[in-house]
C-alpha cells in the first residue's frame, strides 16, 4: 500500500527541488551532475512505483500512457499496412518471373542436350580428337538422317536432336586464329581434283576472314576463372573464319565437306578456339521456343583443349498457358507498380510543400523505394522490347526461312542466326537484371518489418552488429587472403581448384563455410605441409573466427530482443485487425480519442468508466485493448527500468524519499508537542510528570517546567496518525482501504492496530492533538473543494473560448451562473469531464 503515496511524495519533492534558487556560482559542475542523476533516480522510483501500482488493474491506466499507446498503434498499424503490400508486390513478381521464364522445362531440355554433348567431347584432347568427334559424334547428333532402325528419314524430319528438337537455318563453325598466324596457312591438295573438290577448292569457304563478325558479345568457355589465362577471340587479337553446314544437305556431303577442312589443315597450332552455333526449334515441351546451342572449343598453349557448352531459350509465345494466368499476374503487378508510383511522387511532393525535400531524400529507405519503382519501370520496358521488338523480329526471321525456297534458305538462315544472337545478347542481360532486382525486392521487407517490434529483432539485430562486424572483418580479411595465396602456392600446380586466385578464394571460401575438402588430394604431395595449412584453417579461421562472428550476433540479438515487449507479436497485431473489422461501424477512431485525452489537463489517471462516460458509442471490446495495451506497456517499462544496474539506485533512492518523510513527520510531532505544553504552562496548569508512552515520546513537566525540558528521541519509532473516513493518496487514485493512509514506516517498526480515540488512560496532549489534527483535516478538504469548484470554473472558461457561435454561449454562460449543487460537490476528487 505504501506504492499509493510515494508517486505523489516523489512529485512534490521534485516541485520544492525546483522552486529553489540556483546557486550556479557556488556550486560545481560534479554537485550539479549529482543532483541531476539523483533526480532522474527520484522520478523512475517515482514512475517504477506508479507502473507497478496500474499495472495490475485492468480498469485503470495513466493518461500519458494511453496517449502512448494509443500513437505507438496508429504508427505500428500504417507500417504494418505496408507489410502485405510487400509481400503482394514481390509474391507477384516472382510468379511473372516464374511464368514467363520457365524454368523448369528449360532446365529438362537443356539438361539434356548438354549431357548428350559432354559425353562426346570427354575424350577431345587433341586437334586429331577434334576431327574425329566431328566426323563422328557431331555429324551423327546434328544431322541425322535415318530413324533408329536405319531406315531413312523424309527430309521434312533430318537433322533432329534427341527426337524432339530440329536444327533451324545452319551449323555455322567458327575459326578463330591470332592476328599474327598467316593468313595462307591452308594445305595444297594434289590433283586430278574431283568436282565436288574443285568445287570447294574454287568457292574457298572457311579460309577468308569473316568480316561481319559481331563485337558486341564476348564467349565465355571453360572456368569463369580460366577465361583470361586461355588463347582469346576477342576482336582485335584474332581473325575469324565460317563454315556452315545445312541441314538440309545430305550428310555425305557433310562428310565431304568436313574431310576437305581437315586435308586442308583449317586447324593447326595457331588456332585459339572453335566455336559451333546453331538453333533448335522445340514445340513439344510447353511453348513454342528455339534453343541456341553454343560449343566452343579452346585450344590451351599448354596442351590440351578445354570445351565450354551454352545454351539459351528464345521463346516463340510471349504468355504461357493458360493466358488468362500469366496475364492477368501481369496486370496486377503492373497496377501495383503504378499505386507504388503515384505513392512515391506523393509524398515526394508533400516534402517538396513542407520544406522536407532534402531530408526526404537523405532518406535510405526513401531512396530503395525509388531504386525500386525506377527497377519496375526498368522491367516494364525490357519486356516490351523483348517481347514484341526481337521477338517479333525472330518470329519473322523464322517464318521467312520455313516458307523460303532451296536458294533463298542460306540468307535466310544467316538473319535468322543475327536475330536471335541480338535477342539472347538483349536478353543476358535483362535476365541478370531480373534476378538483382528480385533480391531488391527482399530489402524492402526489412523496412516493412521494422514497424513490428517483434519482426523488427532481425533488422534491428543486423543493423546494430554492422560495426561490430565491419571491425571483424578488418581482422579477418587479412587472415583470409593469406591462407588464399598461400594454398595458391601451394596446390595451384596440380589442383584446378587453386590455379588461380579467384579460384583459390572459392576454395578456401567452401572450406571455412562447408568443412568439406578432398584431404587425399591436397596432400598427395607434401603430407605434413598440407596438415599443418589445413589444421591452422580450421583451428584459427573455423573454430574461432566464425564462432566470433556467432557470439557477436547472438549477444546482440538478447541484448535487442530484452527491448522488444513479448506482448507486440504478429498474430496479437492480426487478432486487434480482426476485431478491428469486426466492430467497424463502432470503432472510435485513434485521432478522435487522442484529441479528447490532450483536452483533460489536469488527469493524470483515467479509468474504463470514465473513458466510456466520456465516449458512449465505444465498444467494450475497443476499451478493453485500450486498457490491456496500457498495462502490458506499463509492466514492460518497469521491467525494463527494474534491471541489475538500476534496481538498487531506485530503491535507494526510495528508502531517501520515505526517511524524509519520516523526519517530516518527527519534526510535526516535535512542534506540536512543544506547542501544547507551552500553552499547559503558560494557563497554569497542573505539572505534567514524565511518561514513557507507548509510542515512544518522552514528556517531561513540572509546575514551573518549559519547554526546553521536552527532550524527544530523535529517530524513534513513531506511530503514525490515522485519519478517520475515507480519503485518496493523489487526485485519480482510489480510496485507501481503512480509511487511513498507509504507514511510512518499515513494516516491522509500524503499526496496523487503530487506536481507540475516547480510552481514558489516553493524555490530554494527545486528545489535543486529535482535536487539532480534525480541524486540519476539514480546513484541508475545505480547500480541495475550493480547488474543484476553481478547476471547475476554468474548464467553463476553456470550453467557452472555443465556441466560435455566440449562440452556443449561452448554455455555457448558464452553467456558469448556475449554483453548483451538492451532486457535483463530492468529497473526492472527480475531473470536470464527469462534471460536465
Amino acid at each position: 500500500s505504501s506504492s499509493l503515496l510515494l508517486p505523489g511524495l516523489a512529485t512534490r519533492a521534485r516541485m520544492q527541488d525546483a522552486g529553489k534558487p540556483k546557486r550556479a556560482s557556488v556550486a560545481s559542475h560534479g554537485a550539479q551532475s549529482s543532483a541531476q542523476t539523483a533526480m532522474s533516480y527520484r522520478y523512475k522510483a517515482q514512475q517504477s512505483v506508479a507502473f507497478d501500482y496500474m499495472s495490475w488493474r485492468n480498469d485503470m491506466t495513466r493518461r500519458d500512457v494511453l496517449r502512448q499507446v494509443i500513437k505507438k498503434r496508429a504508427t505500428d498499424a500504417r507500417g504494418c499496412m505496408t507489410l502485405p503490400v510487400s509481400i503482394g508486390f514481390f509474391v507477384l513478381y516472382a510468379l511473372v518471373l516464374r511464368l514467363h521464364e520457365d524454368i523448369t522445362n528449360v532446365f529438362l531440355l537443356e539438361s539434356a542436350v548438354t549431357l548428350s554433348l559432354e559425353e562426346s567431347l570427354a575424350e577431345v584432347e587433341t586437334i586429331d580428337d577434334v576431327w574425329t568427334w566431328l566426323h563422328g559424334s557431331f555429324v551423327d547428333q546434328f544431322f541425322i538422317q535415318e530413324d533408329m532402325y536405319g531406315d531413312p528419314l523424309p527430309p521434312e524430319d533430318w537433322s533432329r536432336v534427341l527426337i524432339y528438337n530440329q536444327v533451324q537455318g545452319s551449323v555455322v563453325i567458327t575459326l578463330s586464329r591470332d592476328i599474327a598466324a598467316p593468313t595462307d596457312w591452308a594445305a595444297d591438295i594434289p590433283e586430278p581434283y574431283d568436282n565436288f573438290t574443285a568445287q570447294m577448292l574454287e568457292e574457298n569457304e572457311g579460309f577468308v576472314p569473316d568480316r561481319t563478325y559481331s563485337t558486341g558479345r564476348r564467349l565465355n568457355f571453360m572456368r569463369p576463372e580460366l577465361i583470361n589465362h586461355l588463347p582469346s577471340n576477342a576482336p582485335g587479337l584474332t581473325r575469324q573464319y565460317e563454315y556452315t553446314l545445312y541441314p538440309s544437305w545430305p550428310v555425305e556431303d557433310i562428310r565431304k565437306r568436313l574431310k576437305f577442312l581437315e586435308a586442308r589443315n583449317w586447324l593447326d597450332q595457331d588456332t585459339n578456339q572453335i566455336s559451333i552455333q546453331t538453333l533448335l526449334l522445340n514445340a513439344e515441351l510447353g511453348r513454342p521456343r528455339l534453343e541456341q546451342v553454343l560449343i566452343v572449343l579452346s585450344l590451351s598453349r599448354g596442351g590440351g583443349i578445354y570445351y565450354r557448352i551454352s545454351m539459351e531459350s528464345l521463346f516463340l509465345e510471349t504468355f504461357p498457358k493458360p493466358i488468362f494466368v500469366s496475364a492477368g499476374a501481369d496486370l496486377l503487378w503492373v497496377l501495383m507498380l503504378i499505386g507504388n508510383t503515384f505513392s512515391i511522387i506523393n509524398r515526394l511532393w508533400k516534402a517538396t510543400l513542407e520544406q522536407e525535400i532534402v531530408a526526404h531524400i537523405k532518406n535510405l529507405a526513401r531512396l530503395l523505394e525509388w531504386m525500386i519503382i525506377l527497377g519496375g519501370w526498368l522491367n516494364v520496358a525490357g519486356f516490351i522490347v523483348l517481347n514484341m521488338r526481337l521477338m517479333g523480329e525472330v518470329k519473322l526471321r523464322l517464318e521467312d526461312l520455313l516458307s523460303a525456297g532451296q536458294e533463298q534458305a542460306q540468307e535466310a538462315a544467316a538473319t535468322l542466326l543475327l536475330a536471335a544472337d541480338d535477342m539472347i545478347f538483349v536478353m543476358g542481360y535483362f535476365r541478370v537484371f531480373f534476378a538483382w532486382y528480385n533480391l531488391v525486392l527482399m530489402f524492402r521487407f526489412f523496412l516493412a518489418f521494422r514497424a513490428q517490434p517483434r519482426l523488427a529483432v532481425v533488422t534491428n539485430t543486423l543493423q546494430a552488429t554492422s560495426v561490430d562486424l565491419l571491425h571483424f572483418l578488418i581482422v579477418f580479411l587479412p587472415t583470409f587472403i593469406a591462407y588464399v595465396i598461400s594454398g595458391n602456392l601451394l596446390f595451384g600446380r596440380r589442383l584446378e581448384e587453386f590455379s588461380t586466385l579467384q579460384a583459390s578464394v572459392g576454395t578456401c571460401f567452401r572450406v571455412v563455410v562447408e568443412n568439406e575438402f578432398e584431404w587425399e588430394i591436397l596432400s598427395q604431395e607434401h603430407f605434413f605441409t598440407t596438415a599443418v595449412w589445413v589444421w591452422s584453417l580450421l583451428l584459427l579461421v573455423v573454430l574461432i573466427m566464425l564462432n566470433m562472428v556467432l557470439a557477436i550476433i547472438l549477444d546482440i540479438y538478447n541484448e535487442v530482443r530484452q527491448r522488444v515487449d513479448s506482448a507486440d507479436s504478429v498474430f496479437l497485431f492480426l487478432a486487434q485487425m480482426g476485431k478491428r473489422i469486426w466492430h467497424m461501424r463502432k470503432w472510435v477512431q485513434d485521432e478522435e480519442i487522442d484529441a479528447i485525452l490532450a483536452e483533460m489537463d489536469g488527469t493524470c489517471t483515467i479509468t474504463r468508466e470514465e473513458l466510456q462516460e466520456m465516449m458512449p458509442h465505444m465498444t467494450p471490446t475497443q476499451a478493453a485493448m485500450l486498457f490491456g495495451a496500457s498495462r502490458n506497456h506499463m509492466a514492460f517499462q518497469l521491467k525494463q527500468e527494474m534491471h541489475r544496474a538500476t534496481f538498487l539506485k531506485i530503491a535507494a533512492s526510495i528508502k531517501l524519499s520515505v526517511d524524509k518523510v519520516n523526519d517530516a513527520i518527527l519534526d510535526l510531532e516535535t512542534a506540536s508537542q512543544k506547542a501544547t505544553l507551552d500553552a499547559q504552562v503558560a494557563a497554569g496548569s497542573r505539572a505534567v510528570h514524565t511518561e514513557e508512552t507507548k509510542d515512544g515520546y518522552a514528556t517531561h513537566g513540572s509546575g514551573g517546567v518549559s519547554s526546553s525540558n521536552i527532550s524527544t528521541k530523535r529517530g524513534a519509532a513513531i506511530r503514525p496518525c490515522r485519519l478517520t473516513g475515507t480519503s485518496r493518496p493523489f487526485p485519480g487514485m482510489p480510496k485507501a482501504p481503512g480509511g487511513f493512509l498507509p504507514p511510512l514506516l518499515p513494516p516491522h517498526q509500524a503499526s496496523n492496530e487503530v487506536p481507540d480515540r475516547n480510552a481514558k488512560d489516553r493524555p490530554a496532549w494527545l486528545r489535543d492533538l486529535d482535536n487539532a489534527l480534525d480541524k486540519q483535516t476539514q480546513g484541508m478538504a475545505a480547500i480541495q473543494n475550493q480547488l474543484q469548484e476553481l478547476q471547475w470554473m476554468w474548464h467553463i472558461t476553456q470550453q467557452w473560448s472555443r465556441l466560435d457561435d455566440p449562440q452556443n454561449c449561452a448554455p455555457v454562460a448558464s452553467m456558469v451562473a448556475a449554483p453548483v449543487s451538492e451532486e457535483y460537490r463530492p468529497r473526492e476528487a472527480k475531473n470536470g469531464y464527469h462534471i460536465l
